[in-house]
């Protein structure tokens, strides 16, 4: 743990008679440092919280049993700061009782912690709300990333949920080098398996007898998989291949013959978006024996490379001949079951294009917006690139009314909500049960931006071999990123004028790349920067 950022009040407010409440302007992780005097006994009592109730006070139902309280005992000596030692806290506000008078803003500060982790990505665009969002991405891992990943930092939780861990992993390695921190993670998830193979959803676990949960214990391959694709380093591999394949192993033995019924937490808190639990099952079983698959692969494991491989193309055939539909549907599912379908290549070519049809159906029925839930929202966007409506991809992220990313920025979040509707104008909270504004999962967004916006992607693994790929869109008039790959800084900057795209890219040394622009157009590079102008006529 190391301390990251001071971070001065931006302002004091008093909402009632003796109560101060301080905001800090963001959402963060840490404690406060508060410099005043006071008289020899004088108990002041320092509350956090992340949002305000509507008489202006600090909201703590949603903290349900945490205290989030720091009490103190003045000297009465003069000057005194008061800081606490061992402790932490999830909070924007702090409300104040015990003083006199209320603290000056410039006496409080907020001291920001968390991971020693370096910081790898950026990204800017000319739309100031997506922007905005993707700071709250930066500052949910932040927040959350706190000697091992955790759901949220502020309630009487804090839990390693594995199904958060591996849906943010694809984001997580673009904004920081999480190489040591993600492998320390998955050392406690493997220490956690069970004598069947199967993994914790929560690691450190909370029981002995882990019982599998799809997408949640299969952080354990998703992240080892992740992890070596973007720093190219087969020994995180290596280390664990054994006991990924016993669990591996525990899935064959439990399919009923071509499909999957795992079970689980199914598609959590979508909003009607959603798939049927075997759709979701078999799809992640075919995904998780592709992995296994490259993997084996890499560290020259073939008989087990070709076990996986037929594995693979069992679930996917299972996946094809039970849950898709003639007409491109998929059975009882919705977004979620499009976005598995497309983002796992989970689609027959004869479908692909009727499948593409009924998924942008299934967006237009929500009236443009997304419906998924904690397995659909990290895949929704870059399935529908896959799709090849890249189009729809933005329209969706740029939406701004409920439920949408944006319409957490517009109503003030500075990092991620646990839920679509953690608070709205017109039902005010969600239930004090689950409602967390600091939960880092729908921040896998942050994948789209790097990955589709940007077109910064790896070509095999460990960025030794580069692929630059943005996808435009007149909503935005330009973008500019980079990423600190294990190979060197790759940087991108587009933009849009006039009728022209003008593209700048950016490979470190000793690596080869391809640029592809919007019309298709494909240039092979090596290292270096470069310039290419093209008519911009987007694909829809």
């Amino acid at each position: 743990m190391r301390i990251s950022e001071e971070r001065p009040a931006a302002g004091v407010t008093e909402p009632t008679p003796g109560v101060y409440v301080i905001d800090f302007g963001q959402n963060l992780v840490g404690w406060v440092r508060l410099k005043l005097r006071g008289i020899a006994g004088q108990k002041v009592v320092i509350r956090h919280g992340e949002m305000l109730n509507p008489n202006g006070t600090v909201y703590t139902s949603n903290l349900r049993g945490a205290a989030a309280t720091d009490e103190y005992w003045l000297k009465g000596q003069g000057e005194e700061i008061l800081e606490p030692q061992f402790t932490f806290h999830g909070f924007r506000y702090a409300q104040v009782t015990g003083l006199g008078a209320a603290p000056a803003p410039a006496d409080a500060v907020a001291i920001v912690a968390g991971s020693a982790l370096r910081r790898t990505g950026d990204f800017s665009c000319s739309n100031p709300l997506l922007n905005q969002l993707y700071r709250n991405i930066i500052w949910g891992q932040r927040g959350n990333y706190f000697e091992a990943p955790t759901d949220c930092p502020q309630r009487d939780e804090r839990l390693g949920w594995t199904g958060d861990t591996q849906f943010f992993i694809p984001t997580a390695v673009y904004n920081f080098d999480v190489a040591s921190f993600i492998e320390r993670c998955l050392v406690t998830i493997t220490d956690d398996q069970g004598p069947d193979g199967t993994f914790p959803d929560v690691a450190p676990a909370t029981t002995h007898n882990p019982k599998a949960i799809t997408a949640w214990g299969d952080a354990a391959i998703v992240c080892t998989h992740e992890l070596w694709r973007t720093y190219g380093d087969t020994r995180v591999v290596q280390r664990r291949f054994d006991g990924l394949a016993r669990y591996i192993g525990w899935l064959e033995v439990s399919a009923q013959k071509d499909i999957l019924a795992v079970g689980g937490y199914e598609d959590w808190l979508n909003q009607g978006g959603g798939a049927d639990p075997l759709v979701i099952d078999t799809a992640y079983g075919a995904y998780l024996c592709g992995l296994m698959d490259d993997m084996a692969r890499a560290i020259g494991r073939l008989p087990e490379a070709e076990r996986f491989a037929a594995l693979r193309q069992k679930f996917a055939d299972g996946f094809r001949d039970h849950f898709l539909l003639a007409d491109g549907k998929i059975w009882n599912s919705s977004q979620t079951g499009f976005a598995l379908a497309f983002d796992l290549n989970l689609l027959p070519g004869a479908l692909r294009e009727k499948a593409a049809a009924q998924f942008v159906a299934d967006v237009a029925a929500h009236n443009g917006h997304l419906a998924t839930g904690f397995i659909g929202t990290p895949r929704l966007l870059p399935a529908l690139d896959v799709a090849g409506r890249d189009d729809v991809a933005y329209d969706v992220l740029l939406q701004d009314t409920y439920p949408s990313w944006l319409f957490q920025v517009k109503n003030g979040a500075t990092t991620m909500w646990e839920r679509w509707d953690g608070w709205t104008p017109d039902k005010g909270f969600e239930t004090i049960d689950m409602n967390s504004f600091n939960h880092y999962a729908f921040g896998a967004v942050g994948q789209f931006l790097y990955r589709q916006v940007l077109g910064i992607d790896t070509d095999g693994p460990g960025y030794r071999r580069i692929r630059i790929s943005p996808r435009a869109n007149r909503r935005l008039t330009e973008a500019h990123g980079s990423y600190e790959a294990v190979t060197g800084r790759i940087a991108v900057a587009w933009r849009i004028a006039g009728e022209s795209f003008i593209l700048e890219a950016t490979l470190p040394p000793n690596t080869t790349g391809t640029v592809q622009m919007p019309s298709g157009q494909t240039y092979e590079i090596g290292s270096g920067t470069y310039r290419y102008q093209e008519p911009f006529k987007p694909s829809n």
